[in-house]
């Protein structure tokens, strides 16, 4: 495979050229360039890159030392390897002062001291074109790593976490307030699907002992998808008490439904400690906790939109750094496919969530005052967040 080196040899003498030359191309795959004269060598770097250069120290016009301080002016990174028959004069030291590399005698010049010469010189520009790709790498890496850095930052002012909090905390609360129940909590089922754990609690202390599908109230709840109403029994025994410590355990009875969003039960919506529970708090229920899982449905909606502009965000920045041809391609993968996902998730389009957001809210707002307040400030607070995430999502640049 032919070295990307190129050599340029420098001498007055034709025939010093004709052997340099020829034993530069017989024992190494560098390129090389053979020029008689100072001035064409001086024009000859103006307008191309060399590595190496080979020069004679006398020559008509400028010297070799004169030629050499014009070259470094085109290419300062040149390595000068300098062949002189006057071991006595002044004309090392005037090379040695502008930044010779190596000196060769032809006393003792063979084509094994010039073969060595000039490789020591090759490996010293290898290691710096090496330390030059690695150097661009390591900055373009710090530079991924800050436009990564900033759009975690960003994402993360629109984390989700606190607006979850906040609403279901006002689920909770308006469950507890209009059902006159002393207790009411959201579970939500964890990474992994097999346990729910407390979220919020009103009236009690919100323990996140999980509560396995199956067990408990409220698991008992999720399993079966369907609304339960339970009591302790006379002899003592409820559902709740299966879990120690979780925010089940001692109440006297306990009324759940299902959150169920895209087919699929996300968590429990409880109130608990009721005397009698009227048909009129299964509607609220029923109605607050459809309401609910539309809620934390386009919540998730938008948290995976976060997640979807990291990973485009990841794409653009791999494809900025690739080869040119490559770059289009990866952008286009990475918008394409960040179209795709928020078109599924329906925040754009149809608007198939927003219009059952809205349709749950009409009907949830028929239970009076209390609960056409409760619905107002969820709208207030879900407008809110959108236009939070419209203002701050960072620009991707291609």
């Amino acid at each position: 495979m032919p070295s990307d080196i190129k050599i340029l040899l420098v001498d007055d003498q034709r025939e010093n050229l004709v052997e340099y030359e020829g034993i530069i191309k017989q024992l190494t795959d560098h390129a090389v360039r053979a020029v008689d004269s100072s001035a064409e060598a001086i024009a000859l770097c103006q307008k191309e890159r060399f590595d190496v250069l080979l020069t004679d120290v006398r020559m008509p016009g400028k010297c070799g030392d004169e030629m050499f301080a014009e070259i470094k002016k085109s290419l300062p990174d040149i390595r000068c390897i300098v062949i002189t028959g006057f071991a006595g004069q002044d004309a090392p030291i005037h090379f040695l002062k502008l930044g010779a590399h190596d000196f060769l005698f032809k006393a003792e010049f063979s084509a094994q001291t010039l073969l060595q010469a000039i490789d020591n010189q090759v490996q010293i520009v290898s290691l710096r074109r090496q330390t030059g790709v690695l150097q661009t790498r390591l900055a373009a890496f710090h530079k991924t790593i800050q436009e990564i850095m900033s759009t975690v930052q960003s994402v993360a002012s629109l984390s989700r976490a606190p607006e979850l909090a906040t609403s279901l905390h006002s689920f909770a609360d308006l469950a507890a307030r209009m059902s006159q129940a002393p207790v009411a909590a959201v579970l939500l089922l964890e990474a992994g699907g097999q346990s729910l754990a407390a979220r919020c609690a009103v009236g009690a202390e919100p323990n996140p002992t999980p509560i396995p599908l199956g067990r408990g109230f409220a698991g008992r709840v999720a399993q079966s998808g369907r609304l339960l109403a339970l009591s302790r029994a006379e002899g003592g025994t409820w559902p709740g008490d299966e879990i120690s410590g979780s925010v089940e355990a001692g109440r006297k009875s306990g009324l759940g439904v299902p959150l169920v969003a895209q087919n699929t039960c996300i968590g429990v919506l409880e109130i608990f400690d009721k005397e009698h529970y009227e048909p009129q708090d299964i509607e609220l229920l029923s109605r607050l906790g459809a309401l609910c899982a539309s809620t934390l449905d386009l919540l998730n909606a938008t948290q995976m939109a976060d997640n979807l502009l990291l990973r485009a965000l990841k794409l653009a920045t791999d494809a900025a750094s690739g080869a040119p041809g490559q770059k289009g391609e990866a952008a286009q993968q990475a918008l394409s496919g960040m179209a795709e996902t928020v078109k599924q998730l329906d925040l754009v389009g149809s608007g198939e969530r927003a219009a059952v957001l809205a349709a749950q809210i009409r009907e949830l707002s028929r239970f009076g005052p209390p609960a056409m307040d409760f619905c107002e400030k969820l709208l207030a607070n879900l407008l809110t967040m959108f236009k939070s995430q419209r203002e701050s999502l960072p620009e991707i640049k291609m």
